[in-house]
């Protein structure tokens, strides 16, 4: 031990005689964060990097960016003769790791946690402290491209779903259609016979809930877990507090965005769902649908975000519904 504290005072003696002679500094590692304490990029951690500290604490020489995080070995967010000092311990033996390796450890095991590993094919639901933060335009679009059983037009047309802390979902539904046509007016008609999107989801992963609108926010919505026996939800829901549908027809296209109050669900699903429900990484199952008839719209349709089995129009299979994600 002794022999070690010798070695270390002949060093710092030796490095203070250094201060006034230019050192050439390898600088392999400058482009980007070279390794804690390895300030003049030779692979090593040693007396050779205490010496670029202590002539830059006393303004005889300039370090890069990246010398500079990898000096602050201390982790005190300063570069001075307290981290060489450090090195110099280290190099001595007398110490096993410098507090910034802690830091840096913890950085990235928060990093790490903080990754979600996201199911094939998923659809993110970004996740928004406000109704006023959602920006439409960075929310990802699940495309409703995928038309079968019929030949028929296929509408450009692509939903999208966000989660409001504290509050519910919004899910906004986009078709590029002129002059979509509508016929009926009242909740429970067969709006599926007009031009119409659909929100089918399964938010507790047993039943379901299908939503389904009209261009004017005329809508069938029922409750069940099988396409048998399903409830309307007036059965849960008194009109005043039904989704509201807030549709919108501009010249080439038409918008329904839906408001999913979590208080809604609660009273229809009961217990099974609260706020604690819908943390990050939580998933669950459903489907985005565009639909039309010949006796209505002229055009029988059928599109799906995710694709439906079977040889004949059913989008009520929860069996090919999609997976969605809370970010």
């Amino acid at each position: 031990m002794k022999r070690k504290i010798l070695a270390l005072a002949l060093a710092i003696i030796m490095l203070l005689g250094l201060l006034t002679t230019a050192i050439p500094l390898l600088v392999a590692n400058s482009a980007g964060k070279s390794s804690v304490g390895d300030v003049n990029g030779d692979g090593m951690v040693d007396n050779l990097d205490a010496t670029p500290i202590l002539r830059y604490d006393a303004a005889l020489l300039e370090l890069t960016e990246a010398q500079l995080i990898t000096a602050n070995v201390n982790g005190d967010e300063w570069v001075d003769n307290l981290d060489a000092v450090m090195i110099l311990l280290y190099d001595a033996g007398l110490l096993d790791k410098f507090p910034a390796d802690n830091h840096e450890s913890s950085e990235s095991s928060e990093e790490e946690s903080s990754k979600i590993e996201y199911p094939e094919g998923a659809y993110v639901v970004k996740n928004y402290d406000t109704k006023m933060d959602v920006i439409w335009a960075e929310v990802p679009k699940a495309n409703i491209d995928t038309y079968k059983w019929v030949n028929s037009v296929r509408f450009t047309a692509y939903a999208q779903l966000v989660y409001i802390e504290d509050y519910g979902f919004l899910c906004r539904m986009t078709c590029m259609e002129t002059n979509p046509l509508t016929k009926y007016t009242q909740f429970g008609d067969p709006v599926y016979l007009d031009s119409c999107m659909e929100f089918f989801a399964a938010w507790d992963n047993q039943s379901y809930i299908n939503i389904e609108s009209n261009s004017i926010g005329a809508m069938c919505a029922q409750f069940g877990a099988t396409n048998k026996n399903r409830k309307p939800l007036t059965d849960y829901l008194t009109m005043s507090e039904m989704f509201q549908m807030n549709p919108s027809v501009e010249a080439d296209r038409w918008t329904l965005t839906m408001d999913i109050p979590l208080s809604k669900l609660q009273k229809i699903y009961g217990n099974s769902l609260s706020a604690d429900t819908f943390v990050s990484g939580y998933t669950f199952k459903g489907n985005f649908y565009k639909i039309g008839s010949d006796a209505v719209t002229g055009v029988r349709h059928y599109g799906m975000w995710n694709e439906v089995g079977g040889t004949t129009p059913n989008f009520h299979q929860p069996a090919y519904f999609g997976t969605f994600v809370i970010e």
